[in-house]
């Protein structure tokens, strides 16, 4: 019966900590993801913007270290995974900060 209760216990408390975890992102309205387009850059010197335009055709801005290095890449396709919070240029899906 002990054995029961604890493993009962267990599994709520690994429920509250999963659901938190899940509010927390729809909260912030931010997700990891992986996509697949071609890159695009706008603007000029020092104020580029790079930007993917996916295979759907939904354009999200991309920001990050790794920036500087897609930029050789303009006009190539590529796949890039990153963290998508609030759009901060209007038009886009979102803002993607590249990860390794």
């Amino acid at each position: 019966m002990i054995k029961k209760i604890i493993v009962l216990f267990i599994l709520v408390l690994f429920l509250i900590n999963f659901s938190g975890n899940v509010l927390a992102t729809e909260n912030n309205n931010s997700y990891f993801t992986t996509l697949e387009g071609k890159l695009i850059m706008s603007g000029s010197d020092p104020f580029v913007n790079v930007f993917i335009r996916t295979t759907k055709g939904k354009f999200y801005s991309l920001s990050g270290d790794y920036v500087s290095e897609l930029k050789k890449l303009a006009g190539g396709t590529v796949r890039i995974t990153g963290l998508v919070t609030k759009a901060k240029v209007p038009g886009t899906r979102g803002d993607i900060d590249l990860v390794n």
